[in-house]
């Protein structure tokens, strides 16, 4: 079946394929793009002094921007893709960076981030009225909900401990403390997700008008056009 995408670039591409076959990208590519993915957020991540600014709330958490080239390999290649880069990622941190504990947590943070989106567009692939801007939405929303499930009860759990899991923060025996950090928490992870998965997003559009019109988050659409030029020929 051949189907005919434009995604708003000037030549229209038609793409053949079979109804009931699953587009997958090559393995070769994939580790490619795992490799350049890691590659790029590892020298964000290792430059986080310079590309990150202190939350208000909580100076001690920063806000980044390494994960957007790991959450842009998910969205161009998918979740295999993504969380390898991600595991890549704390493995050069863990060698390299001299605080382990805080490599592990954003490794969790993120994952969890990209948990998120890959459920909520799991769902909203299954609607005829599928679009990218719906996916964005839906993306944002299952990052944020599934980020800060995940880290604020892991982080009030490990802060409190002793290196190397937590920071002997006295959480528990100070309320006020526990509910600044909780507001900071919920809020921080909110924001985090709020601008990576979006962004990602933007990116995701910008290389798909210059290079490629197929990518893992844009196959429901071509689903709904193999679905609709079916269903015209019957």
């Amino acid at each position: 079946m051949a189907v005919t995408i434009n995604n708003r670039a000037n030549d229209p591409i038609t793409i053949r394929m079979n109804f009931n076959d699953e587009f997958r990208f090559s393995r070769s590519r994939r580790i490619a793009a795992i490799a350049i993915f890691a590659a790029v957020a590892a020298v964000i991540r290792l430059q986080s002094k310079v590309l990150s600014l202190p939350f208000p709330l909580m100076p001690a958490l920063k806000l980044e921007i390494w994960e957007i080239p790991v959450a842009l390999g998910l969205l161009l290649y998918g979740p295999s893709v993504g969380f390898s880069a991600g595991v890549v990622v704390l493995g050069i941190g863990l060698m390299v960076a001299s605080n382990p504990t805080g490599q592990v947590y954003n490794f969790i943070a993120f994952s969890s981030m990209l948990i998120g989106v890959v459920l909520a567009n799991k769902i909203y692939s299954r609607s005829r009225r599928f679009s990218l801007r719906g996916s964005v939405l839906t993306s944002t929303i299952g990052g944020i909900l599934v980020r800060v499930a995940v880290m604020v009860p892991l982080m009030l759990v490990l802060l409190p401990l002793p290196p190397p899991l937590g920071f002997n923060l006295p959480l528990w025996s100070n309320p006020v403390l526990l509910r600044s950090w909780v507001v900071a928490l919920v809020l921080f992870n909110s924001l985090v997700a709020a601008y990576t998965i979006p962004l990602s997003y933007l990116i995701e559009e910008a290389l798909v008008k210059r290079l490629t019109p197929l990518t893992w988050i844009r196959l429901p659409l071509l689903r709904l056009q193999a679905v609709g030029s079916k269903e015209d020929r019957e």
